[in-house]
């Protein structure tokens, strides 16, 4: 890649769009990755030649070394060109990480959805293939809460450039809100809730804030500094994002009705799941699980299909909620009352 060509058509790739900007040592830095040692003066004066014939490229001659950029609206420049495959993998990429990304990466990167949208227009195979998948969630469906543009925004920001925030925070079921230093640690999204999972000046331990419950936040600078035992995959592994009641894990073991052991059979709870199918289709199940207040709500949802046998704590409180349930289910009166006084559709 040594003929000037190459170089010229290099360096257009490397060059960012408005408002970022790039010096012409920096360029050269860039370069070097790619095995190519060149002077900056010689390559000032390759960009300048290159710049006169692009009407779209700025040279910032103001500033010492001079910089470098693309107008915000010029025509992509790709190197290699864009295929209908790298398009599709793209556009599809942008739809399910668009609520993963700063909103001022997603921003830098919308000159390549517009071309990826460009390039599948003259593939109909390829474009037709958004019509062929859909990524659905388990479980019944829910709307995502409302966040605050402005708190997404400066959460992805303070996270991205590893300094903490000022947060103005409700919690659940409280009138007041509070107020509180925090260090982000990681954002986690799960389906429709996006948590950040922090640490609190003042108090201790690690914490998780709903960003749609954050009514402000500010970035105050300052270091992010992360606990030295913390780690987000044994955090989550402990349940702690799905409320946990327990800092342990259990050993919880289920009879199965045959209806459902089909479904646990193929969709296991743990790696050390043990399944005993018994003859008449129903099953003995034990497994090592996370001890939350999701999995007291899952297990309740199957209803007269599960059998809770321990641990024995579990199952007395499993047993109490559902002798509640249908203490509920069984005033028949009163709930005739309250059935009559809904609003028809």
């Amino acid at each position: 890649m040594n003929r000037p060509a190459d170089i010229q058509q290099l360096l257009r790739t490397l060059i960012p769009r408005e408002p970022d900007r790039v010096s012409t040592p920096e360029l050269a830095r860039l370069l070097s990755f790619q095995g190519l040692r060149h002077s900056a003066r010689w390559l000032q004066k390759t960009c300048a030649d290159l710049a006169r014939g692009e009407p779209d490229m700025v040279c910032h001659d103001a500033t010492k070394p001079f910089q470098w950029s693309w107008k915000r609206d010029a025509k992509m420049r790709e190197y290699p060109p864009m295929n209908a495959h790298a398009a599709l993998t793209l556009r599809i990429a942008f739809e399910q990480a668009k609520h993963l990304l700063p909103a001022a990466t997603f921003e830098h990167l919308k000159h390549q959805q517009r071309r990826a949208e460009e390039v599948l227009s003259g593939s109909a195979t390829m474009r037709s293939w958004r019509k062929k998948i859909r990524v659905l969630p388990r479980g019944l469906p829910q709307l995502p809460p409302i966040i605050d543009a402005e708190v997404l925004r400066v959460v992805y920001e303070t996270l991205l450039a590893d300094q903490c925030l000022l947060v103005d925070y409700r919690g659940r079921n409280k009138s007041e809100g509070e107020r509180y230093e925090v260090t982000p640690l990681v954002l986690v999204s799960r389906e429709v809730v996006m948590t950040l999972v922090c640490t609190i000046a003042g108090r201790e331990g690690v914490r998780q804030l709903h960003l749609h419950r954050m009514r402000a936040a500010t970035n105050i600078g300052g270091k992010r500094i992360v606990p030295r035992d913390f780690n987000i995959d044994d955090h989550i592994r402990r349940g702690n994002l799905a409320f946990s009641k327990g800092e342990e894990p259990i050993k919880l073991r289920l009879q199965l009705h045959p209806d459902v052991t089909p479904t646990l059979d193929e969709l296991r709870l743990a790696q050390d799941q043990v399944l005993s199918i018994q003859p008449d289709g129903s099953a003995l199940l034990v497994a090592t699980v996370a001890n939350t207040l999701e999995l007291r709500g899952w297990l309740k949802s199957y209803g007269p299909k599960l059998e809770v046998l321990g641990p024995p704590e579990l199952r007395r409180e499993i047993a109490d909620e559902l002798r509640a349930a249908a203490d509920l289910y069984a005033k028949t009166k009163e709930g005739s009352k309250r059935t009559a006084a809904l609003p028809r559709p």
